[in-house]
C-alpha cells in the first residue's frame, strides 16, 4: 500500500517507483507488489539492478530465460524474465535521473531565492 504523499518518480510497462516525503521510503510496485525500502536500500537495489546483463542471458544457450535477483539486506527476492530485467533496469534508471534532476532543480531554485 502507497502513502497518500507518495509521489511518482518513473513509471512504464514493468512497474512504478515512488517516493515518499513523510516517512522518507521509496516504493517499488514491481508484479503487483508494492516493496518499501529506504535511500540506501534504493541504491543498492539500483547497483544491483545496473549489474543485470539481460544480454548475456540471451546469447547464452540456456533454456532459462529467468534471473533471480536477492538482496539480503533489503530482504528482496526478484525473479524476472529477460523483458522485465530490461523495464526494471530502465525503471532504476529513470528514477535516478528524475531524483538527479529534482536536485538540480532545487539547488538552481534554492539559489535564486537566497
Amino acid at each position: 500500500m502507497l502513502p497518500e504523499d507518495a509521489q511518482e518518480l518513473f513509471k512504464n510497462g514493468v512497474g512504478a517507483l515512488y517516493q515518499s516525503t513523510s516517512n522518507k521510503r521509496f516504493y517499488l510496485v514491481f508484479q503487483g507488489v508494492v516493496q518499501p525500502f529506504n535511500a540506501i536500500q534504493f541504491s543498492r537495489l539500483k547497483s544491483k539492478m545496473e549489474a543485470v546483463n539481460p544480454e548475456s542471458l540471451l546469447l547464452s544457450h540456456s533454456l532459462c530465460d529467468t534471473e533471480v535477483v536477492y538482496i539480503p539486506s533489503i530482504d528482496v527476492l526478484l525473479v524476472m524474465r529477460v523483458q522485465e530485467m530490461i523495464g526494471l533496469k530502465d525503471l532504476f534508471a529513470g528514477a535516478a535521473t528524475m531524483l538527479e534532476l529534482t536536485s538540480i532543480l532545487y539547488k538552481r531554485v534554492y539559489n535564486v531565492l537566497i
